[in-house]
């Protein structure tokens, strides 16, 4: 059972560990920030995981401010499974590919097609031989020496409800590099980018076939993935070495569809069923799933419910008032990582929060330089206040 939660300090950005008890098993969900990780907080997640005897990855998705901070693990630190939104299947793997090829290195859509890529070569020699790297989904299930854990989104079963076309899918992939090579506008171009995914998805496709457990995609640890991963390492350099400049730029529009498909790959879960009516040790991890998204989970549509009620929430993307939503569960305690993201984004924690879930305790990093509530010199309206969080992170105890 989830015993307690670290909330790592990392400015703007996601670094959690879910922990079993002090000294147990533990589960780094994501590793990054926006601005250069400080060195204590670096120290702080290695020496958490390396305490642990039981070790397990969960990466969100593939922002700089959930992923950056992952080079920074100790080189023997070895994790006995890592779990990804399902993103592989060839169509995804192409598009991607295609954005490498066309955008700039500056690009947000550009490093996430990058990161998402280079996620398995990264992560890989992070893989106790016997580990398993698992894909996962809407519906999948995932349970380790720590907790039992539902994923609750991504959905890439094109569910569909009166409003939304929530799914992704290969199908959606195909279209938006369709739309791609038209824009750009040549054959060469298609055929190039076509081979090099395929070359770069093969040997994982292989090693995935028939290795299904309990629903979702899974690659097991040993020389085989050693081998196709260096291959996979290849190819990406190749392909950003190699990189044609595009002749014009690319229209806002299909950046924005792009942008838009990328973040439907924004991993949520919890660790309840529908039936628990207890909230105690309860947990629910949002990472950036946009309000739209969010609503379809709570619409249980397919019978998949959230509960009722949570020991802690996660809120989506930092508290930040573009996703802020208003109808989440009741909980104990709200977790907000925020911080100075740099370049003037003005991603602050909103006072809605504050405001809107006043009966409820807050654990937000950095209130002081990002509350827009509190620069505006007011005073928060929740019951129980844990901000001010101290480097390098704050325990919750549930």
């Amino acid at each position: 059972m989830t015993e307690s939660i670290k909330i790592f300090n990392v400015n703007f950005g996601d670094c959690f560990t879910l922990e079993a008890k002090e000294g147990g098993p533990a589960m780094l969900v994501d590793f990054g920030s926006t601005r250069r990780l400080d060195d204590n907080v670096i120290a702080a997640v290695n020496r958490t995981l390396y305490r642990a005897p039981e070790r397990y990855l969960m990466l969100t998705h593939f922002h700089a401010d959930h992923y950056s901070g992952i080079s920074r693990l100790c080189r023997n630190l070895f994790f006995n499974e890592l779990y990804l939104p399902d993103f592989f299947s060839r169509g995804i793997i192409r598009l991607n590919f295609a954005l490498l090829e066309f955008l700039s290195e500056r690009s947000a859509v550009y490093n996430f097609a990058y990161n998402m890529l280079n996620s398995v070569p990264v992560l890989a020699p992070h893989l106790d031989p016997n580990g398993i790297i698992s894909f996962v989904k809407r519906h999948d299930v995932i349970t380790n020496s720590i907790d039992r854990y539902r994923i609750l989104w991504p959905d890439n079963t094109q569910y569909r409800n009166n409003f939304y076309n929530a799914g992704y899918s290969d199908e959606e992939a195909d279209e938006l590099f369709g739309e791609l090579i038209s824009y750009y506008g040549t054959r060469d171009l298609y055929e190039m980018i076509t081979a090099r995914a395929d070359s770069f998805s093969r040997p994982i496709l292989q090693l995935i076939n028939g290795s299904e457990r309990a629903g979702a995609k899974t690659l097991n640890g040993g020389d085989a993935l050693v081998r196709a991963t260096n291959d996979m390492r290849s190819i990406l350099l190749s392909a950003t070495a190699e990189k044609t400049k595009p002749i014009k730029h690319l229209n806002s529009s299909l950046r924005r569809k792009i942008s838009a498909f990328q973040n439907k790959m924004c991993l949520c879960f919890d660790n309840a069923s529908e039936n628990t009516v207890d909230l105690d040790k309860k947990v629910l991890f949002l990472s950036d799933i946009t309000r739209e998204n969010f609503n379809i989970i709570t619409a249980g549509a397919d019978n998949m419910k959230l509960c009722s009620a949570y020991s802690a929430i996660k809120v989506p993307h930092h508290g930040t008032k573009d996703y802020f939503v208003n109808n989440l569960p009741q909980s104990c305690f709200m977790m907000i990582s925020n911080g100075n993201a740099g370049s003037g984004s003005g991603w602050m924690i909103s006072a809605l929060y504050g405001l809107h879930y006043s009966t409820r305790g807050f654990i937000c990093t950095n209130y002081e330089n990002t509350c827009d509530y509190y620069l505006a010199d007011r005073q928060c309206c929740a019951s129980q206040i844990c901000c001010g969080i101290a480097s390098p992170y704050y325990q919750l105890e549930l």
